[in-house]
């Protein structure tokens, strides 16, 4: 039986003073539709998630982020597709919504108004709140299956 491809891509958890940036996908997008999500977007032929991180954020929100080293935060796989989430504390710029057809808002969250937002995954409470905690400093590639 031959398996199908896997849908990569690479999310950014932005933290700011105890809060963390989420995009309001657009309604008219075809999928996740009028949900709240990490920026960020699918990789190209090719394309490390650190690159097409770089790209998604700069064209998403006008930022130049600094990756951490040592890979995703962590990498999260369910039926076929895989996230790979970094965790952000550095950039250049400040967050802008420049990507009007894919976002109709951008907002600053804190912790206690996760639950009250419409999530695009319904993990994104325990991961965001996991997030908002970590020490960078321990970062490492680990792996989620969901």
């Amino acid at each position: 039986m031959k398996r199908a491809a896997t849908s990569r891509m690479a999310g950014a958890v932005l933290r700011r003073e105890g809060r963390v940036l989420l995009c309001l996908r657009s309604r008219h997008r075809v999928s996740y539709p009028g949900v709240w999500d990490i920026p960020g977007g699918h990789l190209n032929q090719g394309e490390s998630p650190e690159q097409a991180l770089l790209t998604e954020l700069e064209e998403e929100l006008g930022i130049n982020a600094r990756i951490p080293a040592g890979g995703a935060w962590v990498t999260l796989r369910e039926h076929g597709s895989e996230l790979s989430v970094f965790v952000i504390d550095q950039w250049l710029g400040e967050p802008l919504n420049c990507a009007v057809h894919e976002h109709e808002e951008i907002r600053w969250v804190s912790l206690a108004e996760l639950s009250h937002l419409n999530l695009a995954h319904p993990s994104y409470v325990e991961l965001l709140t996991r997030a908002m905690n970590a020490d960078l400093g321990e970062s490492t590639l680990n792996s989620l299956e969901k």
